[in-house]
């Protein structure tokens, strides 16, 4: 469901997931920060007031390493989640420039743009279907200039329109075929 909160649109599903890659491995590694802290502090010894404090701020920097390690690792994870399939979709984006009509989107099925590539696929295909019928439609306006203009009762004013007809079928014809369909 996308909402928006102040001026900016969020979609919660994909903020959702973010922040539970993010929170996962963050929450790991602290639980084995915590679980070394508690094993170093275990059993029956008694400890002085300076033992106590320098083993509290051990294991704040060991939490905090560890928390830093954590956030790095899953900016690094998820990064590659978003990363590979933005230069996918870039690389495909210029084909469609060229005016390659042809090509579609793959994308693994976690990735998180799957599905903006789907409407982006739908997009081309629907591109593709456009152009198809405005090349069938040249095509046809074309056999009917030639049927116009084999008749003889047409006058030089009505053969000049013909020919500019198809003057402009022509070019239409070229602007199509420079998409690869």
């Amino acid at each position: 469901m996308d909402q928006k909160r102040g001026r900016v649109p969020v979609k919660y599903k994909f903020q959702f997931r973010l922040i539970r890659r993010a929170m996962f491995p963050l929450l790991g590694l602290a639980g084995v920060s915590l679980a070394v802290i508690w094993y170093a502090t275990e059993g029956s010894h008694e400890y002085s007031m300076t033992q106590l404090r320098w083993m509290g701020w051990c294991g704040v920097i060991a939490f905090c390493l560890t928390s830093l390690l954590g956030v790095g690792w899953s900016l690094i994870l998820y990064s590659r989640r978003l990363a590979g399939p933005l230069m996918h979709l870039e690389k495909v984006l210029a084909q469609i420039a060229k005016g390659d009509l042809s090509v579609r989107i793959q994308l693994r099925k976690d990735d998180e743009l799957q599905e903006h590539a789907a409407h982006l696929n739908l997009t081309f295909l629907s591109l593709q279907d456009r152009v198809k019928r405005i090349h069938q439609y040249c095509r046809y306006t074309q056999e009917t200039l030639e049927k116009l203009a084999g008749q003889d009762s047409l006058s030089p004013h009505e053969k000049s329109q013909l020919e500019r007809i198809r003057e402009l079928i022509r070019l239409i014809e070229e602007a199509v075929e420079d998409f690869r369909v």
